[in-house]
């Protein structure tokens, strides 16, 4: 999913033999942002048995490679049954539930704001190489742009080609769609952790949890109606009340998910504000009051006119502590109240306690905290 080299970005997509790459492979060369993609699962739970990683099989795949090439040794599932039990994995138990092993534990942030805060730069460079699994097609340029050396799985894309991951997925009576390859993407660092670790990939980026929220009402909708196909946003208005109660499981099994992965994780989500009540991760449902719970931190991402400044001259920080009736935040150790936007340093931050607060940072004016009445 990666690639080293000196040429200008490319957009072209690779395909990869299933012995070779858990799926398509975008690349880009090191000047432009390297684009790569491998199979995997995400979705629906029917069994809870989560594969577990062969221990003769960590052996990391090549960095160095060029545009079409294929490692020979880039993760992949351990086998096709395993595979097809994560694949089923979200819709009515986490995968989580099963044998993942949770001693390990590793950092799960939130960031939400407004379109163009600057949510994808951020993932892009929350470590030197992370692995960014991207539902936003509009988002993927800037991932590229932001960090040369990210491997960045383009599902949309990637739903619209054929090759090696997608013919498995047809294989198992599946639909290629984004979601399809989400699937694939989670199962692969479920059972593959050790490899991608050895390839330099710790830290994980999601862009972004409202798109994954909207695909999944989607699918509810075709497979409950296979004759009306809805999509987006207005699949959510087309949920009937029971598919609500299903939407709101694949939410609490993907996060579940989420938590029970062997890396560093990052996912981002849109803004959205009711007419009275505060700004919050922008899900729609019932589980827009739970997700906090499954991230060890939430915070939201804005940008302000850098005081004494022109107005083009904007700087971007990340709040962690605010007022609830205005902001849905939750902060943790070292990140609390207003910080820079480095999302690697908020990682070492959480396992350091290490103290990152600007001092002289504030929120806008319509998010400050209400003053206390004779203070």
């Amino acid at each position: 999913m990666s690639t080293e080299g000196t040429e200008n970005p490319t957009t072209a997509t690779a395909t990869a033999e299933p012995q070779k790459s858990a799926g398509a492979v975008r690349r880009r060369p090191a000047t432009g942002a390297t684009t790569a993609t491998t199979t995997t699962p995400a979705g629906d739970v029917e069994k809870t048995d989560a594969p577990k990683a062969d221990a003769t099989k960590t052996d990391a795949p090549k960095t160095e490679t060029s545009p079409g090439e294929t490692p020979a040794d880039e993760p992949t599932a351990d086998t096709e049954a395993e595979d097809d039990d994560l694949f089923a994995a979200f819709g009515a138990r986490s995968v989580a539930g099963g044998g993942i092993d949770r001693t390990k534990i590793r950092r799960k942030l939130l960031i939400h704001g407004e379109s163009g805060a600057g949510k994808s730069h951020l993932l892009a460079t929350c470590d030197a190489r992370p692995l960014i699994i991207s539902l936003e097609p509009q988002g993927v340029d800037t991932l590229a742009a932001a960090n040369p050396r990210a491997l960045i799985v383009d599902c949309v894309k990637l739903s619209k080609e054929d090759g090696a991951m997608q013919a498995k997925i047809k294989a198992k009576g599946q639909p290629v769609t984004p979601l399809a390859i989400l699937r694939h993407m989670l199962g692969e660092l479920v059972s593959n952790a050790p490899a991608w670790h050895k390839k330099g990939v710790t830290r994980v980026g999601f862009d972004s949890l409202h798109i994954i929220q909207q695909m999944f009402a989607a699918e509810i909708v075709s497979e409950t109606n296979k004759s009306r196909k809805a999509d987006g946003k207005e699949s959510l208005d087309q949920l009937a009340k029971d598919g609500w109660g299903v939407l709101g499981t694949k939410m609490q099994n993907f996060c579940d998910t989420l938590r029970a992965l062997d890396f560093d994780v990052l996912v981002v989500a849109i803004s959205k504000q009711k007419e009275t009540g505060p700004k919050y991760a922008g899900l729609q449902g019932a589980f827009s009051d739970q997700v906090n719970g499954y991230f060890n931190a939430v915070g939201y991402i804005y940008k302000q006119q850098i005081p004494g400044k022109t107005l083009d001259e904007v700087e971007r920080l990340v709040c962690w502590d605010a007022d609830s009736e205005k902001l849905v935040v939750k902060s943790h150790g070292g990140l609390k109240g207003i910080t820079s936007p480095d999302a690697a340093e908020w990682f070492t931050a959480m396992s350091t306690d290490a103290e990152m607060v600007l001092k002289n940072a504030r929120l806008p004016k319509e998010l400050r905290r209400k003053p206390v009445a004779g203070a």
